[in-house]
């Protein structure tokens, strides 16, 4: 009896100490950032793992950030593409899965390979293709080229689509189209209803992603007007200095709009992405 109970408590004793090391890990860099950007220059570079110790250096690095930056413009580009980009990945994405989910020939596996494979491609050789089609198309250096060219990264989106479809009973589309619902429909009313949480796992992950975008925006936009928040970090860069304080001050105002609906939609996220495993 008393084996088993010391084996429960040495179990319990390394579940709190691995779940406190996973704690750390995720949490360390970004209490790190937090800290330090709430210091000036020389107390980063010299001892950054100080506590900060002046509550007017803190609210002078966010102004000087927020002021520097023009911080309002980049947040309101920054939303418009990652919404309009999400909202068209959404729609784009869950009627290609569909599609191919509910297409039982040789070419909707052809077509979901195609996908699979286009992830292996990484976007560093596709950045002077899509900067040449951009000004082809006379695309180039407007802020609406940003969500539509982020589509080009839908492939993950089309694969959780059709996996989750999998899920859904064929039989209630047979009773809609028994009752006369045209396919469009049908989609709309009947199936798009039922893919909530992988739509809520396709808006967190790519939010993320359009977010954080820092390549992208920089190889299609010039005007400075028309910049995102990632790219706002390298206003505090240059050849022979970093302002580490300011640069971290910018990252975390570019973080808080992403807390917002990633913590409201996270319980989705896991369900979504694992609902369907069995029958991709």
């Amino acid at each position: 009896m008393r084996q088993v109970t010391w084996r429960r408590a040495g179990s319990t004793l390394l579940t709190v100490c691995g779940s406190l090391l996973i704690v750390i890990f995720w949490l360390g860099p970004i209490l790190f950032v937090v800290l330090n950007s709430l210091k000036d220059l020389p107390s980063v570079s010299l001892n950054p793992l100080s506590p900060p110790t002046s509550f007017a250096q803190a609210v002078d690095n966010y102004t000087t950030a927020w002021k520097a930056t023009n911080m309002v413009r980049l947040l309101a580009n920054s939303a418009y593409s990652t919404v309009v980009g999400v909202a068209l990945t959404i729609f784009v994405s869950s009627l290609a899965g569909y599609k191919i989910a509910r297409t039982r020939t040789w070419y909707s596996g052809a077509v979901l390979a195609f996908f699979t494979i286009s992830m292996m491609v990484p976007f560093q050789a596709l950045m002077i293709p899509l900067s040449f089609l951009a000004r082809s198309l006379g695309l180039y250096n407007r802020l609406v080229t940003l969500p539509l060219f982020f589509m080009g990264g839908t492939a993950l989106a089309v694969l959780l689509y059709t996996n989750y479809v999998n899920t859904v009973p064929i039989e209630l589309e047979e009773v809609a189209i028994i009752d006369g619902c045209t396919k469009l429909s049908l989609f709309y009313r009947i199936v798009f209803p039922l893919l909530k949480p992988i739509s809520a796992t396709v808006m967190v992950l790519y939010s993320l992603r359009f977010w954080n975008n820092v390549i992208l925006p920089l190889v299609l936009l010039r005007d400075q007007s028309q910049l995102t928040v990632p790219t706002a970090l390298w206003y505090f860069t240059s050849e022979y200095a970093n302002q580490w304080h300011l640069l971290l001050a910018t990252g975390i105002i570019g973080l808080l709009p992403l807390l917002v609906p990633f913590l409201s939609a996270q319980r989705f996220v896991i369900s979504g992405l694992t609902s369907g495993a069995m029958k991709f």
